[in-house]
C-alpha cells in the first residue's frame, strides 16, 4: 500500500457510498453546488459526462476496508470522471518518469500530447523571494510570464527545462495528483493537477506548482487522453542545506531491542503474534521523552502493540542510548497506544503514565529511573489512545486527560477501523475521560462534574491543553476524526465547549492538534493535523454527489477533504481561518503536528508528520 494508506481508500469509498445513496434518485437537472468561502474558485466540478467511460461503484469493495454503509443500489451510479483520471495519471507516470531519469524521452511518449498543444513554462520565471537566508532560499511566481510554448516541440521544450533545473540532483523524485475533473465540454477534459518534484544535493531544492492541464478525449474508448495544454500556476521553489540527518542506528542501532525488535517493522511480528494479544498494522504506537534518571539528558519510552514489551531507552553522555526496560519495570506487555513522561507527584523526578488496552497505569518514579504502579485507572467503555497532562483547576499538580477513540465492540471484529456513523459527522464514539490528581498518583474520573462529557462521543485522536483566552486556566482542544472538534474552555474548574461559537469545529478527519503564536501577536494560535485527498476534492465537487443533500452535509463532506487547519486567535473568543491564505492545507495525511522554529529564526514553523502503510510487503509475489 502507498502513502495514501488504508485510511485514504477508506475516505474515497466513504465519499463513494454515499454518493450512491444520494444520486439513486437525483433529478435531471442537478441543482448548483454551493463552495465553502475559502475553496478556490477555479476548481469547477460540473456534472460527469457519459461519454467517458465509466467505473460502477459495484467493481469496489467496500467491506475489504471495514466500512459498513446502509443498504444501497450499486448498479445505478457510474463515477465516469474518476475512470478518465485514471488515464489521466496513466499519462502523467509517463511525464514522472522522464523528469526523474537520465535518459531522454523516446519515441513512444510522444503520444503525452496533441499536435495542437499549447502551454506556459513550468519553471519560475521573474520570482520573487520570500525567504533568503543561509541555507534556506524560497522564491515563487504566480505563473509563466506570459511565452507560450506551441506543438509537441513545444511540450518537451518545457519539460526539458524543469528537467534541466534538477539535472544536477541524485535522488530525484516527481509526483502528480489530480484534484479535478471537468468533463462538461467533450471531447475537451479539464483537470487540476498538484506537482511537486525533488532532489538532493550539496542544496536540497524542490520546486511545486499547480498545472491547470486540458486534455483531448478519443472516441476510442482504450487510448489515452492527450494533452493539448498546460498552465502552471502558483510555482514555489526552494533551495535549503540539509537541517536534519538520520542519526537513528548511531543513537538507539547499537541495543538489541532495535535489532531484533524495532527494526524488523510490524509486519514482521503480525506473522508471529495473535491478533487477540492486540496487534495490528495500524501502527497506533506513539513514544514520550523526558529525563528519567535526573542526569539532564533527555530519555526515550516507546509504546509497542500488544505481545511486544514497552521500552525504556536511556540516553549517554555519548548521546547513544541503552535499554533499561526491564530493570525499570517498564516492559508492559500489554498493547499500548501513547505514554506521557512528567511529574505527577511534585517530588521533582518524572513519573510515567502509559495508556494500555485496559485503561492507564500511573508509575511513580524513585529518582533514579525505576518506577512501581501507584494506581491503574480502567477505561471500561473505551481504549485510550492519547493522554495529554496539565493542571486544569490550578491545585498545584497535574491532571490527566484521555482520549478515547472507539467504544469498545465498536471497531470491526479483526480489524482495527471503527464505524462512524455518519462517516462526515459521527457522534457514536468512545467516551473522554478526564482524572483529577489527587496526590501521591492517585485520580479520579471527573469528566462529567466538569462539563467535560458534552459532546463527549467523538471519534477523539488528540488533545492539548492551552490557556487560549489568557484567563490564567488551561482550556483544551480535542481533534476528532470523522467529524466537528472539541474547543472547552475552562471557566474555573468547569468547562463549555465554544468550539462552534468560536470558528473551530473544524468538521473533518482531525488527527492532531498544536499552538503556537505563528503570528507573534502574544495570542497563541491553533493547527489542526487532517487528511489531504486528491480523490475526495475530485468526488466531492461533483454535482451528482449527494445530490439530495442540503448544501450544508455537502460543504462538510468537501470539508472533509480539504486537509490541514490554521486558526489565527483573535484575542475576543474568535478564531480566523487562514488555512488557505497561509498555504498549510496540504499536509497530506497528516498524523501529526508541530509548532517547532525549525531554522531557528525566533519564528514558529510546522512540522508536520504524515503517509501510513508504507513499506515493502515481501510477501507480495
Amino acid at each position: 500500500m502507498n502513502a495514501n494508506g488504508l485510511k485514504a481508500v477508506m475516505c474515497t469509498l466513504a465519499l463513494l457510498s454515499c454518493a450512491s445513496l444520494a444520486c439513486s434518485c437525483r433529478s435531471r437537472t442537478p441543482d448548483t453546488v454551493e463552495r465553502p468561502p475559502d475553496a478556490p474558485v477555479e476548481e469547477s466540478r460540473p456534472e460527469p459526462s457519459k461519454q467517458l467511460d465509466a467505473v460502477p461503484i459495484s467493481s469496489i469493495s467496500l467491506d475489504a476496508v471495514g466500512i459498513q454503509t446502509t443498504s444501497r443500489d450499486e448498479t445505478t451510479v457510474e463515477w465516469s470522471t474518476e475512470a478518465f483520471s485514471e488515464r489521466a495519471a496513466t499519462q502523467l507516470k509517463s511525464i514522472e518518469r522522464f523528469l526523474t531519469t537520465v535518459a531522454d524521452e523516446d519515441s513512444s511518449q510522444q503520444d503525452l500530447v496533441a499536435p495542437e498543444y499549447r502551454g506556459s513554462s513550468l519553471i519560475l520565471v521573474a520570482p520573487r523571494k520570500v525567504v533568503d537566508e543561509p541555507g534556506l532560499v524560497i522564491e515563487r511566481s504566480a505563473s509563466g510570464n506570459g511565452q507560450h510554448f506551441d506543438g509537441v516541440d513545444g511540450f518537451w521544450q518545457t519539460l526539458r527545462e524543469l528537467k534541466a533545473n534538477f539535472a544536477k540532483y541524485s535522488n530525484r523524485y516527481a509526483k502528480f495528483k489530480v484534484t479535478s475533473v471537468d468533463a462538461s465540454s467533450l471531447p475537451a477534459v479539464r483537470t487540476t493537477v498538484e506537482f511537486a518534484i525533488s532532489g538532493i544535493g550539496d542544496i536540497n531544492k524542490s520546486l511545486t506548482s499547480r498545472w491547470h492541464c486540458e486534455w483531448l478525449v478519443s472516441n476510442e474508448t482504450e487510448s489515452l487522453p492527450l494533452l493539448t495544454a498546460i498552465e502552471s500556476v502558483d510555482i514555489e521553489q526552494t533551495r535549503a542545506r540539509l537541517m536534519f540527518e538520520d542519526r537513528t542506528l548511531d543513537v538507539i542501532g547499537g541495543t538489541a531491542a532495535f535489532q531484533e525488535q524495532l527494526a524488523v517493522g510490524v509486519d514482521y511480528w503480525l506473522r508471529r503474534i495473535e491478533e487477540r494479544f492486540g496487534i495490528n498494522s495500524a501502527g497506533w504506537q506513539g513514544v514520550a521523552i523526558g529525563d528519567v534518571n535526573g542526569d539532564g539528558r533527555d530519555d526515550l519510552y516507546v509504546c509497542q502493540p500488544g505481545g511486544l514489551p514497552n521500552r525504556m531507552f536511556v540516553q549517554s553522555e555519548s548521546g547513544s542510548v541503552r535499554d533499561v526496560s526491564m530493570e525499570s519495570n517498564t516492559a508492559w506487555w500489554d498493547h499500548s497506544h501513547s505514554a506521557l513522561i512528567v511529574d505527577l507527584d511534585n517530588d521533582g523526578d518524572q513519573d510515567l503514565t502509559v495508556a494500555t488496552a485496559l485503561g492507564l497505569i500511573f508509575m511513580a518514579n524513585d529518582g533514579t529511573g525505576k518506577f512501581s504502579v501507584a494506581s491503574v485507572k480502567l477505561c471500561p467503555e473505551a481504549m485510550p489512545f492519547t493522554i495529554a497532562a496539565a493542571d486544569y483547576d490550578n491545585d498545584g499538580d497535574l491532571d490527566v486527560y484521555a482520549c478515547c477513540y472507539s467504544p469498545r465492540g465498536n471497531a470491526i471484529a479483526t480489524r482495527f477501523l471503527a464505524r462512524p456513523v455518519p462517516y462526515h459527522d459521527a457522534n457514536n464514539g468512545g467516551r473522554n475521560c478526564l482524572y483529577r490528581n489527587e496526590g501521591n498518583l492517585q485520580f479520579t474520573n471527573v469528566t462529567k462534574s466538569v462539563g467535560l462529557d458534552a459532546n463527549n462521543r467523538r471519534f477523539s485522536l488528540a488533545a492539548a491543553w492551552e490557556d487560549f483566552d489568557d484567563d490564567g486556566d488551561q482550556d483544551l482542544y480535542v481533534a476528532n476524526d470523522y467529524g466537528r472538534n472539541n474547543l472547552y474552555r475552562n471557566d474555573g474548574g468547569t468547562f463549555i465547549d465554544i468550539a462552534k461559537q468560536s470558528g473551530v469545529e473544524d468538521v473533518s478527519a482531525g488527527m492532531s492538534v498544536a499552538w503556537g503564536d505563528c503570528n507573534q501577536d502574544g495570542r497563541m494560535d491553533l493547527y489542526v493535523s487532517n487528511m489531504w485527498s486528491s480523490a475526495g476534492n475530485r468526488i466531492a465537487y461533483q454535482r451528482s454527489f449527494q445530490s439530495g443533500a442540503n448544501a450544508t452535509t455537502k460543504s462538510e463532506f468537501q470539508r472533509h477533504a480539504r486537509g490541514n487547519s490554521l486558526f489565527l486567535n483573535r484575542g475576543d473568543g474568535q478564531f480566523e481561518d487562514v488555512s488557505k491564505f497561509a498555504g498549510v492545507t496540504m499536509g497530506r495525511w497528516a498524523w501529526c503536528s508541530q509548532f517547532v522554529d525549525i531554522n531557528n529564526d525566533s519564528r514558529e514553523d510546522l512540522l508536520v508528520a504524515n503517509g501510513f502503510i508504507t513499506q515493502a510487503d515481501d510477501t507480495d509475489l
